[in-house]
């Protein structure tokens, strides 16, 4: 109970230090409660008789942050640090202090140790922002690069390859083979990220990356080269004390394979628009993506889908995610697909040897459907007309001081089809290693 406490007024906390801007226009209306200068004073003074108190310290450095006291919000974020040293969240909002301070390298050394400690996502773009406010009479571009190897196993893994064949309608339809094999990948990646110079911070980000991956297969052997760009945009809007953003990306990827001796390109597109709320605990984003694939042999690949996604923080180490979405797909024919998918998620953070290592475990469940309208065998012979595919998996992911993380994954799927060619058992297990600088 004390710790659940502790974790709503540690998101209500971000949230208001998050939305500070708008604090002086609705400060008539707080002080007449929670945030008022009165129930300040009084916090501080039940805060001499219960010094080790975590929620009431918590209170106090939202309701300081709220009334511009921010000597006494770092006072109370700084004993909280005393307790839980390795928290990024906490570093991150007492560098916001120091920078609401004017003391721009006390801010900048919290956020740079705040890098240290595994923040997530949602950390990193804030570290992002207000480091790209603090360090603007210097620079508004910040880099983070990192290398990756991956090493694994896969059974049943379906290839491109030439099997045998079976009559359909009259129509030949290719069995594909079903083998097993190890596999290796090295990427590395590089991402700058610019903090504009605007009220609302808004962010450019873009990212290259390149992959060579390798799989040893039982019936066949192929090698990949990858390289991709993606570029980024979001414009932060502040409503009600509630975080909104606008969304907007752009992707490109090419992928050259090797197989069986002969060279096929796959080239995709991918853009993205959608929007983003925040709460105090909680996230949810809805967009639309919408991809073109240009595969080997001239074949082009269509797919735009709607995406919903709520994440709830449930208590300080549980998180749960769910996303819904549903669209299209269409070849070069007349022929198209309906295309629908759930995913389930938990996320559990906990601390392993004592504390010293960062761990994230990840469980996963998901269902998707493609449903073909107007294919018939005699049209797209190697298309499925139906796909019903469930994924399972569990990831482990270790984080070290040194910026190395360790991640293990084991991961199952299976597909069935109304067609042969399209019926699979995928089992895969791997291993990866990655770098961050």
């Amino acid at each position: 109970m004390h710790t659940v406490s502790l974790f709503m007024s540690r998101f209500l906390l971000c949230v208001v230090f998050a939305f500070g801007a708008l604090g002086a226009a609705a400060q008539t209306t707080d002080t007449q409660g929670f945030y008022s200068e009165a129930v300040l004073k009084a916090k501080l003074a039940q805060l001499q008789r219960e010094p080790e108190n975590f929620d009431l310290l918590w209170e106090v450095a939202v309701i300081a942050s709220h009334q511009g006291a921010y000597d006494e919000a770092i006072t109370a974020l700084e004993r909280l640090l005393v307790y839980f040293p390795r928290d990024p969240k906490l570093r991150i909002e007492l560098g916001v202090m120091y920078f609401r301070l004017g003391s721009d390298n006390q801010a900048k050394r919290q956020f740079d140790l705040a890098r240290t400690l595994n923040p997530n996502e949602d950390e990193l773009r804030r570290i992002a922002r207000f480091d790209g406010a603090v360090r603007s009479g210097q620079s508004g571009v910040r880099f983070s690069n990192s290398v990756t190897l991956t090493f694994g196993h896969r059974d049943n893994i379906l290839t491109t390859a030439t099997g045998p064949s079976i009559l359909v309608g009259g129509v030949p339809v290719l069995i594909l083979p079903e083998q097993s094999g190890t596999f290796y990948s090295l990427t590395g990646s590089s991402k700058v990220t610019w903090t504009l110079d605007t009220p609302r911070a808004d962010q450019i980000t873009a990212r290259v990356w390149a992959s060579y991956s390798d799989f040893d297969g039982s019936f066949t052997d192929f090698d990949r080269q990858s390289y991709g760009l993606e570029l980024g945009y979001q414009r932060p809007v502040f409503l009600n004390f509630e975080g909104y953003a606008l969304d907007v990306r752009g992707a490109y990827r090419l992928d050259d394979t090797n197989l069986l001796g002969q060279l096929g390109s796959f080239d995709l597109w991918e853009a993205y628009i959608g929007g983003i709320k925040q709460t105090n605990y909680s996230r949810t984003s809805l967009g639309y993506v919408y991809t073109e694939a240009e595969q080997p042999f001239g074949s082009t690949l269509r797919t735009g889908v709607v995406r919903l996604s709520y994440a709830q923080r449930i208590s300080p180490r549980w998180s749960a995610v769910g996303e819904v979405y549903a669209g299209f797909q269409r070849g070069n024919s007349q022929a198209s697909s309906d295309v629908y998918g759930v995913e389930a998620r938990a996320e559990y953070t906990h601390r392993l040897f004592g504390g010293s290592l960062d761990a994230l475990t990840r469980v996963s469940l998901g269902y998707d459907v493609a449903d073909a309208r107007g294919v018939t065998p005699a049209i797209s012979p190697i298309i499925p007309l139906d796909i019903d595919r469930v994924t399972a998996s569990i990831s482990e992911e270790v984080s070290f001081d040194n910026g190395i993380d360790l991640r293990l994954k084991v991961q199952a799927i299976e597909q069935d089809s109304s067609l042969p060619n399209g019926e699979f058992d995928d089992f895969l297990w791997s291993i990866s290693l990655r770098k961050r600088f």
